[in-house]
Formats: structure tokens, sequence, C-alpha cells
């Protein structure tokens, strides 16, 4: 996984894939990500994933070992 926030905070968007769904823990973990995690006391990024035209609410963004978990309640409408 690249954090593209690492390299350009800047950036806005990418295109990627989504790498995982987690329904039950509303979490999705994307191949790549601009989204900042939640970590050292700083706040974790929302905003929205679009996928096959479907906005994807962000509520939270959460740093975990190697990877960003995105979290969203929309997460069990995702076709």
């Amino acid at each position: 996984m690249t954090n593209i926030f690492e390299e350009n905070s800047y950036r806005k968007e990418i295109e990627t894939k989504i790498k995982r769904i987690d329904k039950d823990n509303k979490i999705i973990e994307l191949e790549d990500t601009v989204f900042y995690g939640k970590s050292g006391g700083q706040p974790g990024d929302i905003g929205e994933i679009i996928a096959n035209g479907q906005k994807i609410e962000i509520n939270e963004t959460l740093k975990r070992e190697n990877c960003i978990e995105h979290i969203s309640n929309d997460v069990n409408n995702i076709a």
C-alpha cells in the first residue's frame, strides 16, 4: 500500500482499487490512499470514495499496523 499523503499532502484524488471490505466493522481498505489515518493524536481524514459511480462517505480513517482503515457507515451499501 502506498500512503500518497506521505508523498504529497496536497493531493486530493487518485485512482485505486478496493483491497478489502469488512462489513461487520464498517472498514474499507484500499490499495493506495490519500487519506491520513488517525495516529499519535492527529485526527484522521474524512471524505468520500467513489466506486462504480457510487459515493461512499468516509466518517473516520485509522492507521493500523501496515494499513489505513477507512471507516464508513455506507459500507453495507457497496454493490
